[in-house]
């Protein structure tokens, strides 16, 4: 069983847990528990970022497109706020069986990230505040790694001389594409 809807954004608040909805879903918890069904919890469902959490226009907007999916893996305040929201759930009691969801033997499941990686995007090549930071991020780990792009390019060229740098892309210059 799989359930989301359980945050609240309205006018500006900070992400919480909305108190009905999570009231909803304590009950359907409670009445799957009695028919002897397991619960996959899944504590990305339904995420954005607001203003009210700390992020700014721009990054509210990179994490409507779906961006969320990646950022998660490596944006600091992202982290942050995934991981408390993760810890407010599962520390939650559910009024009907009396446990926290983290105690609850029905909750088979805590899924921290769904069809996700460091490079998923719901749209090829996004161009978002996120991307522009984990491109930047990458090209300094490759050349504190290959140091040049001449050393990059033998690195990521196989037995068959196949080299998966592209002719525009050198690190050293910060283009270098962290997914393509």
């Amino acid at each position: 069983c799989t359930y989301s809807g359980v945050l609240t954004y309205q006018n500006g608040k900070k992400t919480t847990i909305d108190p009905n909805k999570i009231a909803k879903m304590d009950y359907l918890i409670y009445c799957l528990k009695q028919k002897g069904i397991y619960i996959h919890l899944d504590t990305n469902a339904g995420r954005v970022l607001t203003t009210a959490d700390g992020f700014s226009s721009e990054e509210v907007a990179a994490g409507s497109s779906g961006a969320l999916r990646a950022t998660r893996f490596f944006d600091e305040n992202v982290i942050k706020l995934e991981q408390q929201f993760s810890l407010d759930l599962l520390k939650h009691v559910n009024s009907y069986t009396k446990l926290s969801y983290a105690k609850d033997p029905v909750i088979a499941i805590v899924q921290y990230a769904n069809e996700s990686s460091i490079t998923w995007y719901d749209s090829p090549n996004p161009d978002t505040v996120f991307t522009r930071n984990l491109n930047k991020r990458y090209n300094e780990w490759l050349v504190k790694k290959y140091k040049t792009r001449t050393a990059l390019a033998k690195a990521w060229t196989d037995n068959k001389g196949n080299c998966a740098l592209k002719s525009n892309e050198d690190p050293t210059k910060g283009t270098v594409a962290s997914s393509t």
